[in-house]
C-alpha cells in the first residue's frame, strides 16, 4: 500500500494548498471538456425554465471547444469523443417506439462502434471487435462501482489510515478489472486490421455508415451500402512481377525494412525494444504492415542479435505469422536457422541472395556475423548489409567486387565511422544511401566523413531521422522510383521552415 500512501500524501498536500476541482479529478481532456460543457448548458436551460435541446448542447459544446482550443481539431480525441455522441444523437432522434433498458442500451453500443469504425481506422488502423460487448459490461461497471469507490474515499485522503483501509477494500475491484480488460485485449479476433486506403473512401464510407444509421424508411438509406463498396472491394496496389518495393520504417536508432513483391514480403530486422516494454515491432512495424493487408511474412531476416535489430522479434511472431527466420546469430526462437552465404531464392521475378557470413569463426558473432542480403529485379538492386563493419567489408570486397554494385545501399552501421570502407564504397556505387538513425542519437551517427564519402561518389543521402519513413519502387518498366519520403510528402504546418 505504499504507492497509496504516497498519492494520499500528495493529495492532501494539495488540498492544503486548494480544493480539489472537477479537473483534478477527471483530467481536463477534451471528453472531459466536451461532458462538462454539455452539462452545464443543460443545467442552465433547466434552470432558466427552458427546454434543454440535446443537439444544440452539443453544437455549443463543439463551437466553444474549438474556440478555447483550436489545435484540438488535431488530436484523435477530439474527433472520436463529438463522433460517439453524434452517431448516438443520429441514432436516437427521430425514431417511433424507442427501445427501453438493456436493449436501449445495448443498441447505443453498436452504434458507437459502427458509428466511430471510419474514424478508429482512419487514426489507428484497426478496429475493436469487442468493445460493444465490452463496454455493455464496464460502462455500467464502472458508473455504479469503481467511480463511486473513488468518489467516496476522497473525503477519507485527510485521514490516512482511514484512506489506506478504504483503499485495500476497493484495490480487487480495480485489479480484477484491469485483469479482465489486458485479457480481453488479448484475445487474437479481439481486433480488426484493414489495409490503408486513400481519404476519399473512407470519407465515402463514413457517409455510408451516416446513412444505415439514419431512421428506417427514410429513402437514400439503402444507398449507404453502395458507398462501403469501394472500402470492400478495394486492395492495396502491388508491385508487378519482376519489380519490387523497400520500405524503410523510421525505428529510432535501430533498423527494419520491409521488401515486397506481387505476391511475398520480406522484413529483415525488426527494430529495438526498450525495458519499459515499449518496441517498435508493435509501434511501427507491425501497423505498417496492417496497413498495406499483409497477413503473413514469407521470410523474416533479423541481421545480428544487438536489441536495436532484433528487439522487436518476440512481440512481432505474437503479432504475424512468419513462415520462415533467418538470422546471423542464434536466436530462442521455433524453426530458427542461421543465414549464409549463397542463399538464394527467388520471387515473383525479383532475387534474393545472401552474400554473408560464410560461416567462418571471425564472422560467428558481433556486428560481423551480420546477415547481408542483396535484392535484385528488372527494376534495380538494393544492398542490406546490416552493422558489417570494415572486416566484413573487406571481405565482400574480396569476395564480390563489382558484383556489390547495387542502385540503393542501407548504410552498413548506421553510417559509423567502422563501417563505410573506401574501397566497400567504390564496390558499391549507389544512387542512394539510406541511414537507419535516431533522431540526435548519442553515437553521433551518421559520422560526417562516411557522408562526405558516399557524396564523393555522387550518391544522394537519406535519413529516416530527417524523413521518416522511405519507401522506393523498383519498377520492371521505369526503373528506380523517386524515393518517397513521409515527413515531406505528409507535411503539416507546424513541419515548415521559414525558410522555405
Amino acid at each position: 500500500m505504499a504507492e497509496f500512501d504516497v498519492v494520499a500524501a500528495s493529495a492532501k498536500s494539495r488540498c492544503n494548498n486548494r480544493a480539489i476541482g472537477w479537473d483534478d479529478m477527471a483530467g481536463f481532456s477534451l471528453p472531459t471538456q466536451r461532458a462538462l460543457i454539455m452539462l452545464y448548458l443543460v443545467l442552465g436551460a433547466t434552470l432558466f425554465g427552458r427546454t434543454p435541446v440535446i443537439s444544440r448542447s452539443f453544437s455549443m459544446a463543439l463551437f466553444l471547444v474549438m474556440l478555447l482550443d483550436p489545435a484540438a481539431t488535431l488530436s484523435a480525441g477530439f474527433w472520436l469523443s463529438f463522433g460517439a455522441v453524434g452517431v448516438i444523437l443520429l441514432s436516437v432522434t427521430g425514431r417511433i417506439g424507442r427501445p427501453t433498458g438493456w436493449h436501449q442500451w445495448g443498441r447505443v453500443q453498436w452504434v458507437v462502434a459502427l458509428g466511430l469504425a471510419p474514424l478508429l481506422f482512419i487514426q489507428f488502423g484497426r478496429a475493436s471487435l469487442v468493445a460493444p460487448l465490452v463496454n455493455l459490461l464496464l460502462v455500467p461497471w464502472f458508473t455504479l462501482v469503481l467511480v463511486p469507490l473513488v468518489l467516496f474515499g476522497l473525503p477519507l485522503l485527510s485521514f490516512p489510515a482511514a484512506a489506506a483501509l478504504w483503499a485495500k477494500l476497493a484495490e480487487p475491484c480495480v485489479t480484477y478489472t484491469l485483469v479482465a480488460i489486458e485479457w480481453v485485449a488479448d484475445i487474437s479476433f479481439a481486433a480488426l486490421f484493414l489495409p490503408g486506403q486513400p481519404l476519399w473512401i473512407w470519407v465515402g464510407a463514413m457517409g455510408g455508415i451516416l446513412l444505415f444509421l439514419l431512421p428506417g424508411g427514410l429513402p437514400l438509406r439503402g444507398a449507404g451500402v453502395l458507398l462501403l463498396l469501394p472500402l470492400i472491394f478495394s486492395s492495396p496496389q502491388r508491385p508487378p512481377p519482376g519489380g519490387f518495393r523497400l520500405t524503410l520504417l523510421d525505428v529510432g536508432q535501430g533498423l527494419s525494412a520491409v521488401v515486397e513483391t506481387a505476391r511475398h514480403q520480406l522484413v529483415y530486422d525488426t527494430g529495438p525494444a526498450f525495458p519499459s516494454g515499449f518496441n517498435t515491432a508493435e509501434a511501427a512495424l507491425l501497423p505498417y504492415l496492417h496497413s498495406r493487408g499483409i497477413e503473413q511474412i514469407d521470410r523474416l531476416v533479423v541481421s545480428n542479435g544487438d536489441q536495436d535489430h532484433s528487439g522487436g522479434v518476440a512481440p512481432l511472431l505474437k503479432g504475424i505469422t512468419v513462415v520462415d527466420l533467418i538470422g546471423g546469430e542464434p536466436m530462442a526462437v521455433p524453426n530458427f536457422c542461421y543465414c549464409r552465404s549463397g542463399m538464394s531464392w527467388q520471387w515473383d521475378g525479383v532475387s534474393f541472395e545472401i552474400l554473408h557470413p560464410d560461416g567462418s569463426q571471425e564472422f560467428l558473432a558481433g556486428n560481423d556475423a551480420s546477415c547481408v542480403l542483396r535484392v535484385a529485379g528488372r527494376g534495380g538492386s538494393l544492398l542490406i548489409p546490416g552493422d558489417v563493419e570494415q572486416q566484413a567489408e573487406k571481405w565482400l570486397v574480396e569476395r564480390y567486387g563489382q558484383d556489390l554494385k547495387s542502385d540503393v545501399l542501407i548504410a552498413p552501421h548506421h553510417g559509423s565511422a567502422t563501417s563505410s570502407t573506401q574501397p566497400f564504397a567504390d564496390a558499391v556505387r549507389p544512387e542512394y544511401v539510406l541511414f537507419p538513425t535516431g533522431y540526435r542519437n548519442r553515437f553521433g551517427f551518421p559520422k560526417a566523413d562516411v557522408q562526405q564519402r558516399w557524396r564523393g561518389l555522387g550518391a544522394k543521402l537519406l535519413n529516416s531521422a530527417e524523413e521518416g519513413a522511405i519507401q522506393i519502387d523498383f519498377h520492371p518498366e521505369y526503373g528506380l522510383g523517386r524515393p518517397y519520403r513521409i515527413r515531406r510528402e505528409r507535411r503539416h504546418y507546424w513541419s515548415t521552415s521559414w525558410n522555405e
